[in-house]
């Protein structure tokens, strides 16, 4: 029997099966409060009580984060913008790195009245003076402090006139810096990139001046005193406008306004996208070696709190292993490993730019591949040259030129073909050397320009056929259902281990009955397994409805 797998179908038996769940565990509950009230509950069966109450209280439906991460300048902005259908929703530049913050875009709740919602989030004051005193004392003391791992004290190096004192100076604990995670110079940088953000003009001589210049300017913002600001509007180039402001980096050292970067701590976009439908949220992320240490260290902190992690890279540079190392450096595949991810995926953007040549050089070991080359790339020599077809007819100009056309589309058509099949082959090998042999490497090559000059205000049912066929070639659409189909995957993994913990409820339960053996009247006994029995049968029957593990959703 073929089974449906529509995300709205899965969806619905998941529900099914979470409501029937909850009623059999309900049933387990009025048992065991009825032996309470009679006492008749021991330690044991109170602690299978507590299981049964926290299992009571698991919600199925959840966001699921899908965090994409990368180098700067490797189109992770305009790949997002072309899986939103928004031309320039999230700010681009093919100059400097413009993502300052993390960025999240899901979609709008039912009491969003606008078609475009902003919420962004800003630290508050008390928080940020604590932090500005480990910016303190990460830029006046680059070369002589580090601060302990276990307990957040700073160690200050001895000076001649200061060779016996061992004072300990307290480090406020919000944001400790471990040893290994990074040089005291890196850490200045950082400290530095903030506050010259927020303060223009900021010097190292400055410092003293710190804790005034910080309670000015919450003072004379209203919005950071409130710490939250909400943008909204029906116009798109008007909300645009106003998100870039916040999140793009103007990236000019000249500039006398702050700007706020360092004090958002998140930017949550809401709009109607296809790609959001499913509870997915797409979270862009500062780049990696980004020339700003402070947002690269977004990037940082945020990769934990994902459930998905995109790593985005150009194909060239994914091919070389410069994307690999920028991770290794950051600390990205230690970060990984520990998570135990089971799935990293790869996206290699610019795939439009890739040429037949980039083949060659790249797919030169495989003999099939560079044989098919070899042999078209001696049918295109064998035209004569444009000097020569000059000397020819109209009409055998036009069939010579007929056959560079065929020459050059089948080219084409072998060296994407080749790319397509290769690359994932290049990367799992790449990769695995990083994370390990058992993790799954899934990877997928996309051409958002591409994209986004065929489709953007364009039905898919009003492209051309070979229109739709660029745009199939892309993979945007196919990376879309992937990013799709994420949340329901976190969902089957929830409800896998809901259904677990149920029958584990109802084994406890059974047993804890029968173990009380005289302790209960016969009749209650009966009365009690009966029940038990009735809502097993329940269960059992929601069982035969056909339902799709995991690895066959995606």
């Amino acid at each position: 029997m073929a089974h449906n797998k529509d995300p709205k179908s899965i969806e619905g038996r998941l529900h099914y099966l979470f409501t029937e769940g909850q009623n059999f565990l309900k049933s387990c509950s009025a048992q065991l409060e009825y032996m309470s009230d009679h006492g008749f509950l021991d330690k044991g069966g109170m602690r299978v009580q507590k299981h049964i109450h926290k299992h009571q209280d698991v919600q199925l439906d959840s966001k699921a984060v899908i965090a994409f991460i990368g180098e700067s300048g490797a189109g992770k902005s305009t790949l997002l913008n072309a899986l939103l259908d928004r031309e320039n929703i999230v700010p681009t530049s093919g100059i400097r790195a413009c993502t300052s913050v993390a960025t999240e875009f899901s979609s709008r709740a039912p009491d969003m009245k606008t078609q475009f919602h902003a919420v962004i989030e800003y630290v508050g004051r008390e928080e940020f003076e604590r932090e500005v005193e480990i910016l303190k004392y990460d830029i006046a003391g680059e070369d002589e402090t580090q601060f302990d791992t276990e307990n957040g004290y700073g160690m200050l190096s001895e000076s001649e006139d200061e060779e016996n004192d061992k004072s300990r100076i307290n480090i406020p604990a919000v944001k400790r810096r471990r040893l290994s995670d990074s040089s005291s110079a890196a850490a200045a940088a950082v400290a530095r990139d903030k506050m010259k953000a927020l303060f223009p003009g900021f010097q190292d001589c400055d410092l003293p001046r710190i804790p005034k210049m910080v309670k000015e300017l919450y003072e004379n913002n209203k919005t950071l005193a409130a710490g939250k600001q909400i943008i909204e509007s029906d116009v798109e180039d008007e909300f645009v406008e106003q998100i870039h402001e916040m999140i793009a980096n103007r990236g000019d050292d000249d500039d006398t306004e702050p700007q706020f970067w360092p004090l958002i701590k998140v930017m949550r976009v809401h709009l109607d996208a296809e790609v959001l439908d499913g509870d997915a949220v797409l979270v862009d992320l500062p780049g990696l070696k980004d020339d700003n240490a402070a947002r690269a260290a977004v990037a940082q902190g945020y990769l934990a709190k994902a459930n998905e992690v995109i790593i985005v890279s150009r194909l060239t540079r994914a091919l070389t292993d410069e994307t690999t190392a920028a991770l290794a450096e950051m600390g990205y595949t230690k970060q990984l490993q520990f998570d135990g991810r089971r799935r990293i995926t790869i996206v290699c953007s610019f795939c439009d730019l890739f040429r037949p040549s980039d083949a060659r050089q790249e797919f030169k070991n495989v003999k099939a591949f560079s044989a098919s080359y070899d042999e078209l790339n001696k049918q295109l020599k064998a035209i004569p040259p444009r000097k020569e077809l000059r000397k020819l007819s109209a009409t055998k100009q036009q069939e010579f030129k007929k056959e560079i056309e065929r020459i050059n589309k089948a080219l084409q058509d072998l060296c994407l073909k080749n790319r397509d099949e290769q690359v994932p082959i290049l990367l799992t090998k790449v990769y695995s050397r990083l994370l390990g042999g058992s993790t799954i490497i899934k990877s997928f090559l996309v051409a958002s320009k591409d994209y986004q000059d065929l489709q953007i205000g364009q039905f898919e049912d009003e492209l051309d056929p070979e229109e739709s066929i660029t745009v199939k070639r892309t993979q945007i659409p196919l990376l879309r259902e992937y990013c799709m189909r994420i949340p329901m995957e976190q969902k089957v993994y929830r409800m896998k281990y809901f259904i677990n913990n149920v029958w584990r409820a109802f084994g406890a339960t059974r047993f804890l009955v029968e173990d009380l053996g005289t302790s209960l009247s016969q009749n209650i006994r009966d009365n009690i397994c009966a029940d038990l029995e009735r809502a097993a049968k329940s269960m059992q029957k929601v069982f035969k409805i056909p339902f799709f593990p995991y690895d066959r959703l995606i």
